[in-house]
């Protein structure tokens, strides 16, 4: 299903996307509802395993996905749903590298 195929190259840019993520946790209005699809989002960025980091991104795309429709007509939330929207970007590209 999936053909991924890490290579030194990119994991500096993965990382520094798990760690832009983890600075900007600090700031979070609402850290009990993002803490599950932060949680996922963050170990399917930093899998080491390749057999595993397939698996771990579609965890972390659901539960992101799922957060979004909670979040779907409520007034607010600006800023989380354009953290998941950019979160799922980068997950397809994390899922599309070779």
């Amino acid at each position: 299903m999936f053909n991924i195929e890490l290579t030194h190259d990119v994991r500096p840019y993965i990382l520094g996307l798990a760690r832009i993520i983890d600075d900007q946790a600090g700031c979070r209005m609402f850290p009990n509802e993002q803490k599950r699809w932060l949680t996922l989002y963050r170990e399917a960025l930093l899998e080491l395993d390749l057999q595993k980091m397939p698996e771990r991104i579609v965890l972390a795309s659901r539960a992101l996905q799922k957060r979004l429709r909670e979040l779907q007509g409520s007034g607010g939330h600006y800023g989380e749903k354009l953290e998941i929207e950019y979160a799922l970007r980068n997950l397809h590209v994390a899922e599309r590298m070779k």
